[in-house]
């Protein structure tokens, strides 16, 4: 973690890597239970609890509403970060106050279904389901016509953008405007940042690749860069030099580490740093140095 200039207020968290894992996210759901959420008093909002149907399911969401303006008001429909597979945090729940109090306007701030459990499409069917029931409810819950726009920060920008999507591909009204904060718009994950940023603290691209993974289970197990990003993330623990990482005895397949020793994929190539051949027992190519294979953005 050293080599990133984390400012002083997030030093907390420097060494916090929440674990992504199917065995570990009910026990971090759990956890997320016990916070206490903010108080809507002082945030000048009320909140009302709805449930929206959408097939054979139910759909559970908040109706937060200034407390000092008269209606009719605009609408946000916000939907939880939470990498598809955690429920809204307290930071969740503050933000959504605040962009009701401070718009002002109504947010229906969203629990959709989480992922391992219910991936795609199911969750963004439900933000879908909820942006249209805020549609045919602009009446009831005193909405200014045209005026309804949806949000979400992390995976819940990409729902976000996904409901607008849905709504021109369907012939429904589309949202007036998006409140995309930080969203995860892209699964390939083939941006220089993504290759970079593989142990930083909270979040980073190997977690991301889970996520992805949880959400879109029919994406394949290992993606061609996958490897490579394990294997930075492994020099990193071990503080090895790139060109020495051959010598691991690591097994990267469906991304799990053994300690059996097996050969490395030819796919990790480009981050050896070694000149002449390569010693992995499946192959004897030439690996190109890392430094070329930054400049080329190539990982094949």
């Amino acid at each position: 973690m050293r080599r990133y200039p984390i400012h002083d207020d997030f030093k907390r968290y420097a060494r916090l890597v929440p674990p992504i894992t199917r065995q570990a996210l009910p026990l971090l759901r759990a956890a997320q239970r016990l916070l206490p959420l903010p108080s809507p008093k002082k945030a000048d909002v009320s909140l009302r609890r709805v449930m929206i149907r959408q097939g054979v399911h139910s759909i559970e969401a908040q109706l937060i509403e200034p407390m000092k303006h008269s209606d009719p008001l605009p609408a946000l429909v916000y939907f939880h970060g939470g990498g598809f597979v955690l429920e809204a945090a307290p930071y969740h729940y503050a933000m959504a106050m605040t962009y009701a109090a401070h718009t002002p306007c109504k947010v229906l701030f969203v629990h959709y279904h989480l992922a391992p459990q219910h991936p795609f499409p199911l969750p963004a069917e439900e933000c879908f389901a909820a942006y249209l029931w805020t549609l045919r409810h602009v009446k009831t819950l005193e909405i200014r016509e045209g005026t309804i726009a949806v949000g979400g920060d992390s995976a819940g920008g990409n729902l976000a953008v996904a409901t607008a999507l849905m709504a021109r591909d369907r012939s429904i009204l589309p949202p007036c405007a998006q409140l995309l904060v930080y969203p995860v718009i892209d699964h390939r994950m083939q941006s220089a940042s993504m290759r970079r940023f593989t142990d930083t603290p909270m979040w980073n691209s190997l977690l991301s690749r889970k996520m992805w993974q949880f959400y879109l289970p029919s994406l394949p197990a290992e993606h061609p860069e996958y490897a490579s990003l394990l294997l930075a993330r492994l020099c990193t623990i071990f503080r090895r030099p790139m060109w020495k990482a051959h010598s691991l005895t690591v097994c990267t397949m469906k991304g799990s580490l053994t300690r059996r020793r097996c050969a490395l994929p030819v796919s990790l190539s480009p981050c050896m740093r070694q000149k002449g051949r390569c010693t992995a027992m499946t192959s004897c190519r030439t690996v190109r140095s890392h430094r070329t294979a930054s400049r080329s953005g190539s990982l094949s």
